[in-house]
């Protein structure tokens, strides 16, 4: 039990530090403190999201895939994509309308998405690790 809630803080940590970093990148012109309090209402609505998604997709992995690993990669990081996607609308606002009727994501919220992919696969390492590898069933946000 204490290292889902190591793992879950962890995520939690570097969620909120994501959004806050997002936020600043899109250049929000808030003070310090409302970033920092928009940053971390966003991490947890991001931590939530995972937990909620991925139960689903665990459950969905169980009887697809024999193998976490092909899971884990087919599966779980496009879903990030998509858990990431939930968020950034609450960080990069300014999205000219032309790109949304061409369907084109901006190149600064698509490289804020592909960082959050790779920082939750990043802090699942150390867990993986420690767990001998992957495990059978989803933990994963």
């Amino acid at each position: 039990m204490h290292v889902v809630l190591l793992y879950a803080s962890a995520k939690f940590v570097a969620y909120v530090a994501w959004c806050f970093l997002g936020l600043h990148w899109a250049g929000l012109r808030e003070t310090q403190g409302h970033r920092i309090l928009k940053a971390l209402g966003l991490g947890t609505v991001r931590l939530i999201i995972g937990w909620i998604v991925g139960m689903g997709v665990g459950l969905l992995t169980l009887f697809l895939f024999h193998n976490f690993v092909a899971a884990y990669f087919l599966i779980l990081v496009p879903v990030r994509w998509v858990e990431w996607s939930a968020i950034s609308p609450f960080i990069f606002k300014r999205v000219d309308a032309d790109e949304i009727r061409a369907m084109r994501i901006p190149a600064l919220s698509r490289m804020w998405r592909l960082g959050g992919i790779v920082l939750s696969c990043a802090i699942d390492i150390p867990f993986v690790i420690n767990g001998n590898g992957f495990p059978s069933g989803r933990v994963f946000c």
